[in-house]
């Protein structure tokens, strides 16, 4: 009976497997804050759970943040099928990996961009985008704004951005999510 449910388990896996993969990969234009500017000093994993509403649609999955001087790298899961990944690294090369058809369609940087508004500081992110943004730092919160229009904002439940629960709202094109720290 083991035998069966071995021989059932790696069939599973395989056809997981032949599923198509996208990978995309870019170089990323100037304006994206560089890796250096995330000031990581040691190589960490950080479990997440990630929550997700889009369009009155809700998705959960589960996350890991693995960052280091030379890269982050995001890899998000479900019980029954990873996601994505994303990979950035300290020469600006963004990559992007997904075995799914709804997130296949997802622009890399747009991910990208939501993580650097989250984790980068704004000092890093108002030089590297540009006069047309400005990001308020208030306490525990940051609201962003592009030419003079609010676009995000965000809520932390500690002063270590990289290790808090957050909350998310991208109030230019209407999803929200929330980040909780898996301990």
């Amino acid at each position: 009976m083991k035998t069966i449910a071995y021989i059932f388990l790696i069939m599973i896996m395989c056809v997981g497997c032949m599923h198509k993969k996208q990978e995309v990969t870019n170089i990323l234009p100037a304006n994206f804050a560089p890796l250096s500017d995330l000031n990581i000093t040691k190589k960490e994993n950080i479990p997440q759970i990630i929550t997700g509403r889009y369009k009155q649609k809700n998705m959960k999955a589960q996350g890991v943040l693995a960052v280091s001087k030379d890269s982050l790298n995001l890899i998000a899961l479900t019980p029954i099928s990873r996601l994505f990944t994303l990979s950035y690294s300290k020469n600006n090369e963004l990559k992007f990996q997904s075995e799914m058809s709804e997130f296949k369609k997802m622009k890399p940087e747009y991910i990208l961009f939501d993580l650097q508004l989250i984790y980068w500081s704004k000092t890093s992110l108002e030089k590297s985008f540009g006069e047309n943004y400005r990001i308020y730092d208030k306490g525990l919160s940051r609201d962003v704004f592009a030419d003079n229009t609010h676009i995000a904002h965000i809520e932390y439940s500690g002063s270590d951005r990289l290790h808090s629960d957050i909350k998310f709202e991208n109030l230019r094109y209407g999803y929200s999510y929330k980040i909780e720290i898996q301990k």
